[in-house]
C-alpha cells in the first residue's frame, strides 16, 4: 500500500471528495455546497492509496463549530481545540487511511498550537469504534443528530496522547 496525504485543493479534489462522501455516508452525505463551506471555514487533507482517493478530513476551530456540544465544551474560547467537521473514509478502505489522516491532521494542529481534536461520530459505527481504539474519549451522546434519527457521540482526542507521538 502506498498512502499519500495531501492538503485539499477544491478545484483539483472536488469530484473525489464528493465520491468519498457518497461512499462513506450514502443518504446523509455532504453535498458540494456543504463541503465547500466546511473548507472555507477551515482546511483539510485527502488521502490516496496508489493514486485512488480513499478518505478525507476537514477541520475548523472549535469556536466556529455550530453543533450541539461544541458551545458547551469547556475548551470553547481557549483556542486550543480543532473540531473535525467532516471525516470520511471510503467503504472497504484500509484502517491505515483513517490512521494516516488523523496523524497528518494532528501534526498540523500541533504545529498551530492546538492541543486536542473533537468531533461528532455516529455512535457504535465502525468509525466510532476505530477512533475509540486510537485513543478518543467519548464525552456525550446526542439522539436524533441533525434530524437524521441517529445517535451521534461527541468525541475528544488529545493530540499529545496519540500513538507514536
Amino acid at each position: 500500500m502506498s498512502l499519500k496525504i495531501k492538503q485539499i485543493d477544491w478545484s483539483r479534489d472536488r469530484e473525489q471528495l464528493l465520491d468519498i462522501a457518497r461512499s462513506a455516508f450514502r443518504d446523509i452525505a455532504s453535498d458540494e455546497r456543504d463541503l465547500l463551506t466546511q473548507l472555507e471555514r477551515g482546511f483539510g487533507f485527502i488521502a490516496f492509496n496508489n493514486s485512488q482517493p480513499t478518505g478525507y478530513i476537514i477541520a475548523i476551530p472549535l469556536e466556529k463549530a455550530p453543533y450541539r456540544g461544541c458551545a458547551e465544551d469547556e475548551s470553547t474560547g481557549r483556542l486550543d481545540t480543532a473540531y473535525i467537521e467532516s471525516l470520511a473514509v471510503k467503504e472497504g478502505s484500509s484502517p491505515a487511511t483513517l490512521l494516516g489522516l488523523t496523524r497528518k491532521l494532528g501534526n498540523e494542529f500541533e504545529s498551530k498550537g492546538y492541543r486536542r481534536m473533537t468531533m461528532h461520530v455516529e455512535s457504535d459505527s465502525k468509525l466510532h469504534k476505530a477512533l475509540i481504539n486510537l485513543g478518543a474519549k467519548q464525552l456525550e451522546d446526542f439522539d436524533n443528530w441533525m434530524g437524521w434519527g441517529r445517535t451521534f457521540s461527541y468525541l475528544e482526542m488529545p493530540l499529545d496522547e496519540q500513538p507514536d507521538k
